[in-house]
């Protein structure tokens, strides 16, 4: 039989680890929710064969990657200190954003174990990311998730060259900018000279602000010029006082809901200008494409608005015109 003092003694090692489980997951909610900070890039890698390029062959560039992506730790560490670092990559910005607030949003309510990361259903996740428009304009679309370098989701063809490089990202505790050379040092062990050349743009940052205010930064490359803008949000006033809390996974569903907006803008101009160049009818495919991105344009109108009736947004400068820039992109491209 178990003595008095023995079972003290368990009972007492039963809720000190109950404990330290709950403090875990409230280190990792407040990771996601009070210090969360984020940010999305667009990248371009090309894996160049050397011998090729000295011989100047036009066959010499042996892989080009191009991807959007966005990278932020569950624990609210720095990402070389993260046990959870967590990666989205995917073929557009919108896709790319609206997959990381599903991530998020998923997360909150759950623990630090992998395993619960690993039973997210994470096709279904991707399916609700993407809208009826891109399902049939862009079927192609792809997604990836990794979690500590190793992909938890994929779906869609896009480049493997993109696997090894978060790979070995993670094997040198997550200092991404020095995966370029642990992938060529890689090839060279192989036997294989290349050389990996990257280029990388700012898309989006997203920073909690000592306020509670969240702070979303989108950098907008129109058809003559690049500019910032910036989405800052915080908790309604009610009665005099702010009530609530801005959730990062609302914050990233408006990002990539202004970044497909934008998108739309300059599709519905292209689309236009070939409608009328080329003479097209109101039937043909691409006048029933330019009706569709109408339409979706209007939907995510509709769902800024109602975000905005959730909280107290700031937009600096004012929002974007998405008809001048369907105008500007009528007036600039041609065909």
């Amino acid at each position: 039989m178990i003595g008095r003092d023995q079972y003290f003694c368990r009972s007492f090692f039963i809720v000190i680890f109950l404990y330290i489980d709950i403090l875990w997951f409230l280190i990792i909610c407040i990771g996601v929710i009070s210090m969360f900070s984020a940010s999305m890039f667009r990248e371009r890698f090309e894996l160049v064969d050397l011998h090729k390029e000295h011989r100047g062959e036009d066959e010499a560039v042996q892989s080009l990657a191009l991807s959007n992506r966005i990278a932020f730790p569950l624990d609210g560490r720095k990402p070389e200190e993260s046990q959870f670092l967590v990666v989205i990559r995917a073929q557009s910005m919108h896709g790319t954003a609206r997959m990381a607030g599903r991530l998020v949003q998923e997360l909150m309510p759950q623990s630090d174990s992998t395993e619960v990361i690993l039973d997210i259903d994470w096709a279904k996740a991707w399916e609700k990311a993407r809208s009826h428009y891109e399902r049939e304009h862009n079927p192609s679309a792809w997604c990836a998730v990794y979690m500590n370098g190793e992909p938890v989701f994929q779906d869609g063809e896009y480049d493997p060259l993109l696997d090894a490089i978060e790979r070995c990202s993670a094997s040198n505790k997550n200092e991404y900018d020095q995966a370029v050379e642990i992938v060529e040092y890689a090839f060279w062990e192989y036997g294989k000279a290349v050389r990996l050349q990257k280029q990388s743009v700012p898309a989006l940052t997203i920073r909690r602000e000592r306020d509670d205010a969240l702070r979303c930064s989108l950098i907008i490359r129109a058809m003559r010029q690049t500019s910032t803008f910036n989405v800052t949000m915080r908790p309604p006033i009610v009665e005099g006082q702010r009530k609530g809390h801005v959730t990062a996974h609302g914050a990233l569903h408006i990002c990539a809901s202004f970044l497909e907006s934008i998108q739309l803008a300059y599709q519905i101009g292209r689309l236009n200008t070939e409608v009328r160049q080329f003479k097209l009818g109101p039937s043909s495919e691409k006048a029933h494409q330019a009706e569709n991105a109408h339409n979706q344009m209007l939907l995510l109108k509709d769902e800024l608005e109602e975000y905005e009736t959730l909280y107290d947004i700031v937009y600096r400068p004012d929002k974007p015109d998405l008809h001048r820039i369907i105008r500007e992109t009528e007036n600039t491209i041609i065909l």
